[in-house]
């Protein structure tokens, strides 16, 4: 005769096993949804904030861009070294956001439209 303590860690046992055969189905079924979503180009108008140039990322004060994002403050990744280094705080930038899904995303074609003079210095 089994001990109902015996028979309370089996049906434990089963049920962690089962969450966990759920939670890798349902993990692998997001990562191949995830790759069917193509690359979307956006045009980007804003004004670079901050950069970092450690990990090549240009916080930038943006309006809306497309359906993709509404107006605010973020960090976009910059692929290419030489467009991040055509950056500087301050800058007002023209570019494209190239887009995967909400999760992946980088600028690139970046033009400085115009460079601001910092304060209290004529322009």
């Amino acid at each position: 005769m089994r001990s109902s303590r015996s028979s309370y860690d089996e049906g434990m046992a089963r049920l962690l096993h089962l969450l966990v055969l759920c939670f890798v189905l349902l993990s692998c079924g997001g990562a191949s949804e995830e790759a069917d979503i193509p690359w979307t180009s956006y045009p980007i108008e804003g004004t670079v904030v901050q950069l970092n140039s450690t990990d090549q990322v240009a916080i930038i004060d943006h309006g809306p861009i497309g359906d993709w994002m509404g107006a605010m403050q973020m960090g976009f990744p910059v692929r290419d070294a030489a467009e991040f280094a055509k950056l500087s705080e301050g800058a007002k930038i023209k570019g494209t956001v190239q887009a995967k899904g909400h999760m992946e995303y980088h600028l690139e074609g970046i033009e400085v439209v115009a460079d601001e003079a910092p304060e209290g210095l004529p322009e």
